[in-house]
């Protein structure tokens, strides 16, 4: 059975939810702004790990090639070219506006965690291209990441 793209969003971001929570306290005198979370993933410790053993690999987004001129061989480079970016080709372009890359605390809106959460993406192809699809937990800390501000920590 496929599910739809909502569905499969919300159970990655249900799952995620409920990773960070399991890390956080419960004071509700706390910051409401999930940004603002010291629960929220290290894009350096949590996130870039996943980019580079899946991403930043030769005849990808590595040094050597950067498809799609997403170059993400470092930390620097790969959070650079990923926040706030707009995706390039027509693949991923509506109405003559190229869907951004990594919407800051917006999951649902970013192409990266459509990219690597759906089996078939509204656009381009899913990622990683020509290899298994990231683990449940990859997925999620990449989805927790973005729609706590996409930080560069």
């Amino acid at each position: 059975m496929k599910r739809s793209r909502a569905a499969r969003l919300g159970l990655v971001l249900m799952m995620g939810s409920a990773a960070l929570s399991a890390c956080g306290d419960d004071d509700a005198s706390g910051p409401t702004d999930m940004a603002l979370d010291a629960g929220a993933p290290s894009f350096r410790a949590d996130v870039f790990p996943i980019i580079a053993a899946n991403c930043a690999i030769s005849g990808c987004h590595g040094a050597t090639r950067t498809s799609a001129n997403l170059l993400m061989d470092t930390p620097e480079n790969a959070h650079a070219n990923l926040v706030g970016v707009a995706a390039m080709g027509t693949l991923c372009t509506e109405d003559s506006v190229a869907r951004t890359r990594v919407v800051v605390g917006d999951a649902a809106s970013s192409l990266l965690v459509s990219k690597v959460t759906e089996a078939e993406p509204d656009c381009g192809n899913a990622m990683p291209l020509g290899a298994p699809s990231l683990s449940a937990s990859q997925q999620a800390t990449i989805t927790a990441w973005v729609a706590g501000g996409a930080l560069d920590d």
